[in-house]
């Protein structure tokens, strides 16, 4: 009887974590449907939109070589993040961005705006960016 009872937990435990992961990506695809619904506000809609920007710069510049896939906005040169009251939750969000002097060559106009909603600094005198002003700016 033991040997049965050895063999379900050895069987169930390969299962156990197949549900966990399961669980855990159900519950990171809830949250990420909750922020879409509640404003957009994800620290990843911001992540995906910075990334998308530089995607689009000429040649991205040292200062953003810190700006990875697999790594938070809130550690890459640059960026500032804060917890901000958004109904019962405290999410962390892109507040800042200071890249002066960085040797950034593209437009503005190519950044999302609108997938930062809590931005509130911005500085990024002395680089070379043209076009006009995005209209998503306005979100702001």
């Amino acid at each position: 009887m033991q040997t049965l009872g050895s063999k379900m937990l050895s069987c169930s435990t390969p299962l156990f974590y197949l549900c966990c992961l399961l669980l855990v990506s159900f519950l990171l695809l809830l949250e990420e449907a909750h922020a879409a619904r509640h404003g957009g506000i994800s620290l990843r809609s911001q992540h995906t939109a910075l990334l998308q920007w530089k995607a689009t710069l000429a040649s991205p510049p040292l200062q953003m070589s810190s700006w990875q896939e697999n790594t938070s906005p809130c550690n890459w040169t640059g960026i500032m993040c804060a917890a901000v009251r958004h109904g019962r939750r405290m999410p962390w969000v892109v507040t800042n961005i200071s890249l002066p002097d960085a040797g950034i060559h593209g437009q503005l106009g190519e950044l999302n705006f609108s997938a930062l909603p809590f931005l509130t600094y911005i500085d990024l005198q002395n680089n070379t960016l043209h076009g006009a002003l995005p209209p998503s700016i306005n979100s702001l």
